[in-house]
This record gives structure tokens, sequence and C-alpha cells, in this order.
């Protein structure tokens, strides 16, 4: 099952409007980033491909330690930034297309690793998505995955997701680590290693890429400033007076084979 169309032409709108804040912000870079690398242990000899790339960066990462890396994304405006990425980097080892994650225009065993990086929380089938890349992995073949990781403290993981819901209307839910590794199970794809990063926002920037209008960014801002002292701490809300500057979560960072 693909993307529905009306899901589909939000997640367009949305991250064509916000496309140039996504690649100048944090995801540029982070400890995660480097794991992924490092886990994939990629040779020159090999092509990759790089699902809900969003601005590229994950891409270009990978683009210097391979053969070929293919760049998807459903948005037209962010592959627009991933080229321009690529193009500054003088890096051509690369491809461009517009691809749902849930139904890839690509041939099965096609790919020696995939990597998504900060996405699948936007994907209406997750077990469909998994199945997909699963598809067009070679036997062997490694899956790459950094996402927001959900607490397991419920009233934490409540908070979250009704924050990010607000923040932006593309968002579908942040998985716990234990629901990853049965949604790998279920597609075929054998978890090796897992890790959890903590990654630290700059609160403005974080809510400007959401892209909302005034009235729904100031509810973002006064949940946060509102949230009871277990929330603060689970998440590490950070305050200068009555406004908010700050907030950390985590990152699920997962390497997994197809079987």
């Amino acid at each position: 099952m693909s993307q529905s169309t009306d899901h589909a032409a939000k997640m367009e709108a949305q991250f064509g409007r916000v496309a140039d804040k996504y690649a100048r912000s944090e995801h540029k870079e982070g400890r995660e980033l480097d794991l992924l690398l490092e886990w994939a242990e990629s040779t020159a000899d090999q092509v990759g491909l790089d699902v809900a790339t969003g601005a590229g960066h994950t891409a270009l990462h990978f683009a210097p330690h391979v053969r070929h890396v293919t760049v998807s994304d459903l948005a037209p405006g962010m592959l627009d930034k991933a080229r321009e990425l690529f193009a500054q980097a003088n890096r051509t080892n690369a491809d461009f297309r517009i691809a749902d994650v849930q139904a890839l225009p690509f041939a099965d065993a096609a790919f020696d690793f995939v990597t998504c990086r900060i996405a699948p929380h936007h994907f209406l089938d997750i077990d469909g998505a998994l199945r997909e890349i699963a598809r067009v992995l070679k036997p062997g073949g490694r899956f790459l995955l950094v996402d927001s990781v959900s607490p397991d403290d419920a009233e934490a993981d409540a908070f979250l997701d009704t924050v990010e819901r607000l923040r932006d209307p593309t968002h579908v839910r942040a998985y716990r680590q234990s629901e990853w590794l049965a949604m790998c199970t279920r597609a075929g794809l054998r978890v090796e290693r897992t890790a959890v990063v903590r990654k630290a926002h700059d609160f403005e920037s974080w809510v400007e890429r959401g892209g909302r209008d005034a009235v729904t960014a100031a509810e973002v801002r006064r949940r946060f400033h509102d949230a009871s002292p277990h929330v603060r701490e689970v998440f590490a809300i950070t305050l200068d007076g009555d406004r908010v500057t700050g907030f950390t979560d985590d990152k699920l960072v997962l390497a997994a084979r197809r079987v």
C-alpha cells in the first residue's frame, strides 16, 4: 500500500515549503549519522538507496564511500535541495528519483544497502515501507535506520505524539524500540545492532521546520512551557524565563540485514 493521495499531497506541500530549513538544519550532522556509515561497512563497489532523503544529507555522507547512491524522496522540493547539496560538494555518483517508500519504483534485489534517516514517523504504512525496503535489498544487504524513538513511559510518549502532530501535520507516529524490532522481523530484516542517541534541538528552529501557522506554533510553545515536571525531565526541556529554548529527544539507530 502506498501513501494515500491526501497524505502524499500533504507531505509534498509540507516539505516543499520547508525544504530550505531542512537543508540548513541540525540534520546536516550528528553522531547518529556517523554510526550509520560505520555500521554499513560499505565498500567502493556497492550501490545504495536513500529513501525519504529530505535535503540529502545522509546520501551525501555515504556517497564518497560507495560506487553509486540513488537519492529518493516524495517531495520534488526536497530533491531539488539534495541536488544542490551534491553539486556544492562536487559529488556526481548519484541519481535523484521521486519515489514513495511504500511503493518503490526499483527492481527486486537492486541495492546493497538502503538508508532512511529521520523519516519513518511520517509513513502511513510502516510495515508496507519496510517490506518494500526489504524487497529492493539484495540478500544479505543492509537496512540502516535513524528515527525518533518513542519513550516507553506512557506520559512522555503521549506528550511527544501530541506536540509532534501539532507541529507537523504529516507526522504519523514515532515507535518504541521494541516495535521497531518486531516490524523489522515481520519484513524479513534481521536486526544486528541498535543504539539510542540523545539529540538536542534548538526549540524555535524545530518549531519553524513544522511550517505551521502562528496560532498553532504558539500552542506548541505553550505545551512545552506547561509540560509536567516529569515530561520536562524526560525531554530535558530548557527555558529562559518564560521562553522555551531547547529540548532533547532520543533517536534510534538500527542496522539490519535482509534475511
